[in-house]
C-alpha cells in the first residue's frame, strides 16, 4: 500500500498506469523468486546464515530507497486531484464535526 501511494503522489496521469503494472510485475517476481532462494540457500547453509541474509538484504534494499526515492511535492491546495466539488464539500463537513468516543469528552476536529 505505501508503494502504491508513494506511485500516486509522484506520478502524473500518463505514467501511473505503467508505473502500477511494473509495480505489481516486481512484486509478483519478489513473491517467486524470495521463496525459491531462501529455499536454496536453507538447503546449503545453516539457517542463522539464511536468516542473517535475509536480514541484510532488507537492510540493504531499505539503504537503497533512502538513497534512491525522492520526496513527493508537497502542494499547498488541500487536493490536486479529480475530486469533484460536492465529495470536497462532504469531507469538509466531516472534518468540521465533533468526535465522540465513548470513553472521553468530545474533540472538534
Amino acid at each position: 500500500p505505501v508503494a502504491k501511494a508513494y506511485l500516486a503522489d509522484i506520478g502524473d496521469s500518463e505514467q501511473l498506469p505503467r508505473w502500477m503494472a511494473w509495480r505489481e510485475a516486481s512484486s509478483t517476481l519478489a513473491f517467486i523468486v524470495g521463496p525459491t532462494l531462501g529455499g536454496v540457500l536453507g538447503a546449503h547453509l545453516p539457517l542463522a546464515a539464511v536468516v542473517v541474509l535475509s536480514g541484510a538484504s532488507s537492510v540493504v534494499a531499505g539503504l537503497i530507497c533512502v538513497a534512491v526515492l525522492v520526496s513527493p511535492p508537497l502542494s499547498s491546495s488541500p487536493s490536486t486531484t479529480t475530486a469533484s466539488s460536492s465529495g470536497s464539500s462532504t469531507m469538509k463537513k466531516i472534518a468540521e464535526t465533533e468526535l465522540v468516543v465513548p470513553w472521553s469528552t468530545p474533540v472538534s476536529c
